[in-house]
């Protein structure tokens, strides 16, 4: 149950901080293009908050990328980041209402949609790093993340 909380306390933090947060990723020079395509909408209004995580140690704390995508009139989003070559995992939820957090009953279970690469689920609380972690290795490669 604590790890659950810390998780969802996680998506809050990140929620607040991707408002000012740009990203960190050093050197434009080497960066490329990926694409992140978020599948499963439900609801065509609203934000996707996406936060990219380059080392285990920051994961779920300090992100090396953020963004915020608007969600119109569709059932699948497509989020373009440009990070260098590298190994990543990255933490995602659908802010249907646009409060900029992880709405959560008082169980703190989420009630907005939310999805890690790699798909990875874990049964208490959010996935490890290890288990989200994604190899990017080639321009343009594409990831599909499906909400739940």
């Amino acid at each position: 149950m604590i790890a659950r909380k810390q998780f969802y306390f996680t998506c809050f933090v990140i929620g607040s901080m991707m408002l000012n947060t740009q990203s960190f990723a050093t050197d434009p020079e080497h960066k490329q293009n990926i694409v992140i395509l978020v599948k499963n909408v439900q609801a065509p209004k609203g934000a996707i908050l996406i936060a990219i995580y380059d080392n285990e140690k920051d994961y779920m704390k300090i992100p090396t990328y953020s963004h915020i995508a608007t969600v119109s009139d569709q059932e699948e989003v497509k989020i373009q980041a440009q990070l260098p070559f590298g190994n990543y995992a990255f933490t995602l939820f659908h802010d249907v209402n646009n409060n900029m957090e992880l709405d959560t009953n008082f169980f703190g279970i989420p009630k907005e949609p939310y999805g890690f690469s790699n798909n990875a689920r874990a049964p208490f609380g959010p996935p490890g790093f290890q288990a989200a972690l994604i190899e990017f290795n080639e321009e343009g490669h594409e990831i599909e993340v499906l909400l739940k």
